[in-house]
């Protein structure tokens, strides 16, 4: 599924890892739309409200650091109704003695608080990539040689490859914009709530 941005960039909307924000069993941030073309004509708006920079650097995850600058871009839109529940949660705001876990995520041992609940939020945070795909077809190849993956096709990152177009939106999720697991000052005072969803009154 293509959108476009407000400069006319078109975006691929990645609605295989959208599908997990559908579900209301996921511990990240949760849509309250169960519809998948709902959420991908609710998406296709918000992106229709972000500027994209076409000098941003094209990449791909696994590179040490972006070169020469930003490859992804990070946006935080606000809507006038309920969009989601936001699963993220600040630990100065969580109670003393309140349960907390501690699972795997991306590779970084990451706090859930399996007792409270994701909140309703207005908010939208979009995150858009810009693919090398040369690159990342040469990253595939390369995995495969060296017996990560045993075809292309089932790299996880393949579908980048077959994009339509160079950007592609990563994830959009409710809630404030998360930094990436790797920032370790931001994620040793958040987690995230994966206890009831709090009802629609």
């Amino acid at each position: 599924m293509i959108a476009k941005s407000k400069n006319g960039i078109e975006v691929f909307i990645d609605t295989q890892h959208l599908e997990n924000h559908l579900d209301p069993d996921q511990s990240g941030g949760t849509f309250l739309f169960r519809e998948m073309d709902v959420a991908v004509e609710k998406i296709s708006k918000w992106l229709g409200e972000v500027t994209l920079p076409p000098e941003t650097c094209k990449s791909f995850w696994g590179d040490p650091r972006p070169p020469l600058g930003p490859y992804s871009i990070r946006t935080v839109v606000e809507c006038e109704e309920n969009v989601g529940w936001h699963s993220l949660v600040n630990v100065r705001e969580v109670e003393d003695g309140t349960k907390v876990e501690w699972e795997i995520r991306r590779g970084y041992l990451t706090k859930v608080f399996p007792s409270l609940k994701p909140k309703l939020c207005k908010t939208v945070a979009l995150v858009i990539m810009r693919f090398d795909q040369k690159r990342l077809a040469k990253k595939i190849e390369s995995d495969v040689t060296l017996g990560i993956c045993k075809t292309q096709e089932e790299h996880r990152q393949w579908k980048f490859i077959q994009s339509p177009s160079e950007w592609v939106l990563i994830t959009a999720f409710p809630g404030t914009l998360a930094p990436p697991q790797s920032d370790f000052s931001f994620w040793r005072t958040h987690g995230f709530a994966t206890g009831p969803i709090e009802p629609i009154s």
